[in-house]
């Protein structure tokens, strides 16, 4: 995985990687310097050195009466995600001791709304986790996969993780995917990972997600929506389960 890829994960836009990445190879720098450099106008590239010193990225000192910039080395990330790493587990903990006390004062799920809306990745993901909640009642996840937006919203490392806590669970996966994307996904780990996988017909053009499990049906978007939803309906869970089946017979085995 390249350094620009890394740092796009741990949280940092495009114009802050360009400029930290420019400070990495310029040493301690003007500000100034760093605008040229970038192309940046220089207030634009004080308003991102002082988010990136925010990050713990950049620290600043003078010399000759200037202001100079330097870039910590990458490896301060890796400082950074073992201490958040050590604050969700204190967080974990405390919630652990929290939630026997905690009182809902929603009404009883038979009465609740059926339908729940997600918006953006994080929360996206937590459809995804959805899928996992009763492996007793779900043996088996029917997904139809529209292209490559699924994983990029997702990301590659939380996908691998979740593969992982499905076959922990025994939950199987039958998933049709766009001729075009199966070869992201070789063959020979379907068996392991408890997936049988087939070609979407030709004729079947979406950037959507669709993935039925037990009596819930989940949906998700492309990247431009951003949007996702869960609905729990046994009769719309059938109906797609039927739709999946259809498509199923019509697909082909990858090659």
């Amino acid at each position: 995985m390249q350094l620009e890829e890394i740092l796009k994960k741990a949280g940092l836009n495009k114009q802050e990687i360009k400029v930290y990445l420019s400070g990495l190879e310029s040493g301690p720098v003007l500000a100034s310097k760093l605008a040229q450099k970038t192309g940046f106008s220089r207030t634009n590239t004080y308003n991102i050195l002082k988010s990136l010193q925010e990050k713990g990225l950049v620290n600043k000192g003078s010399k000759d009466y200037s202001i100079r910039f330097t870039m910590e080395p990458p490896a301060k990330l890796k400082e950074q995600f073992e201490r958040k790493k050590e604050e969700a587990a204190i967080l974990e903990k405390e919630l652990e001791k929290v939630l026997p006390t905690i009182k809902f004062t929603h009404p009883p799920f038979e009465t609740a709304p059926k339908i729940r809306v997600f918006e953006g990745k994080e929360a996206i993901k937590n459809i995804i986790e959805d899928t996992l909640k009763d492996p007793v009642k779900i043996k088996e996840t029917l997904s139809i996969v529209g292209g490559k937006d699924f994983e990029e919203i997702i990301g590659n490392t939380f996908l691998k993780g979740y593969i992982k806590r499905r076959i922990q669970k025994g939950i199987k996966n039958r998933t049709l995917k766009k001729a075009t994307v199966l070869k992201d996904f070789p063959p020979e780990k379907n068996k392991a990972e408890l997936r049988e996988v087939r070609c979407l017909p030709p004729q079947v053009d979406t950037k959507t997600t669709v993935i039925v499990y037990g009596n819930n049906l989940a949906v998700i978007s492309s990247q431009e929506e951003n949007l996702g939803f869960i609905v729990e309906s046994q009769e719309l869970a059938h109906f797609f389960k039927i739709f999946f089946e259809t498509f199923w017979e019509m697909s082909k085995k990858p090659k």
